[in-house]
């Protein structure tokens, strides 16, 4: 009689601890999941990328139209595209087109392509740009660089916004344009303004007074050139 009760206190004990086991992995396994849902859902999705660098990628090209009463049609095709983790806010743009013409020349008697330490080679010792000027100007400040602006573009993760114009050059004036991009983008209020360039005529973005932080993008980029011989 005895022995039957000892025994039937240790099975008690037993299933006691087992089911005291059963309890912590339970919990152990509630608090990894929480913990993951938590890593998976609040901290990827949105505490890292509140914090990670913005990213853009800034798509330009020029297209030639036609031709009508002495004058070139050109479209200027800008898209801004955003390819980072978090949303981005646009600053503002600027874009200048700058017009030149292609002269032959002598080759020199000493040109010679570069040694074996060069990295990169343009030789172009059979014709010469002549000093670019300035055909085409175009730049927006979103409301958030000017308080005095209406526009205002803020880009989520994969979109991408466009700028399209059209500017006209007179035929045979130059032969070759190329259009110079600055963007700026981040995600807090820095008031910014436009610059015009004293010596090559290129209107920029700048910003003005200080701030905590900085703000990221594409500062006078060589976007886009086309050719306008047919």
């Amino acid at each position: 009689m005895m022995g039957r009760r000892r025994s039937e206190f240790e099975s008690s004990s037993s299933g006691s601890g087992l089911t005291t086991v059963r309890d912590v992995v339970e919990i152990l396994a509630i608090v990894a999941a929480g913990v993951w849902a938590f890593y998976t859902f609040v901290y990827e999705n949105q505490i890292k990328p509140a914090n990670s660098q913005p990213v853009a990628q800034v798509e330009s090209s020029l297209t030639r139209l036609g031709e009508k009463n002495g004058l070139i049609a050109v479209q200027s095709h800008l898209e801004i595209k955003n390819v980072g983790q978090a949303e981005i806010w646009l600053y503002g743009i600027s874009e200048t087109v700058l017009g030149s013409t292609v002269r032959r020349r002598e080759p020199l008697a000493t040109a010679s392509p570069g040694g074996d330490r060069d990295y990169e080679l343009t030789d172009d010792v059979g014709w010469t740009h002549s000093d670019p000027t300035r055909v085409f100007a175009f730049g927006v400040l979103a409301n958030i660089a000017d308080s005095r602006s209406h526009s205002g573009w803020n880009v989520r993760v994969g979109n991408s916004v466009p700028f399209d114009r059209v500017f006209y050059v007179s035929a045979g004036r130059f032969d070759e344009l190329q259009t110079v991009v600055s963007v700026l983008f981040a995600s807090k209020r820095v008031p910014q303004s436009f610059r015009l360039g004293s010596e090559n005529g290129i209107v920029t973005i700048e910003q003005l007074g200080t701030a905590s932080h900085d703000v990221v993008g594409v500062e006078n980029e060589t976007a886009a050139t086309l050719s306008l011989w047919r």
